[in-house]
């Protein structure tokens, strides 16, 4: 990333071992039943000189001008794609944060209970944080509890062993959601190590490797 600024490192994805891919699961389920009720897309802010120059060095900017969310960073062709990751909010008013563990020994996405500001970003970067509950992806996840949410944990030997998690699905009774490790390159999905993508529900899932169960 050359814009933002992240918080210290932390590891929501990489598991050293089954207990610790269990302690995730288990950690997830506490978002089982519940109902979304906010999603929150956190990304670099990319349109801030341009549309607010007066706030360039104001830290974290929330998006939710009708005007500017009509013509969102994120939204490409079949996906959206996210620099730094989602914030879900349930309507009893807990947030979940999903995103990238920093790239180096390990890689993954992960899931965890709290804010993604503190946790992923600083709140004097120059991040944007868009309204995107009813304008993203996620509005037909709305309208009924979340019924699963499966991390595709994979094992992990480079350098050492271990597993990773590259995808994530969630389920309601009548609507289902990808999360991947992935990126735009000029309107096409990529793979990407520190980006997350979410796939539409007519595309499918990319055709790499570790993605598979």
């Amino acid at each position: 990333m050359n814009e933002g600024e992240q918080t210290p490192r932390r590891v929501w994805s990489w598991a050293a071992s089954d207990l610790e891919v269990a302690e995730r699961r288990e950690h997830v389920e506490g978002l089982v039943g519940n109902r979304i009720a906010l999603v929150r897309y956190v990304t670099i802010d990319y349109l801030r000189e341009e549309s607010h120059p007066e706030l360039i060095d104001s830290g974290v900017r929330l998006i939710d001008d009708a005007r500017e969310l009509e013509r969102p960073t994120w939204r490409f062709d079949g996906f959206d794609a996210l620099d730094f990751g989602i914030e879900l909010e349930t309507v009893d008013g807990v947030s979940w944060s999903l995103t990238w563990d920093p790239p180096g020994d390990h890689e993954g996405i992960g899931l965890r209970k709290g804010p993604m500001l503190g946790s992923v970003v600083s709140p004097d970067g120059l991040v944007a944080v868009w309204e995107a509950t009813l304008t993203s992806l996620w509005s037909p996840m709305l309208r009924a509890p979340i019924e699963t949410v499966e991390l595709h944990y994979t094992p992990w030997d480079r350098p050492s062993p271990g597993f990773w998690c590259p995808r994530i699905s969630f389920v309601t009774q009548d609507a289902r959601l990808e999360v991947v490790m992935g990126d735009d390159e000029h309107g096409r999905l990529v793979a990407s190590a520190d980006n997350v993508a979410i796939l539409a529900p007519e595309t499918p899932l990319p055709p790499w490797p570790y993605l598979a169960d």
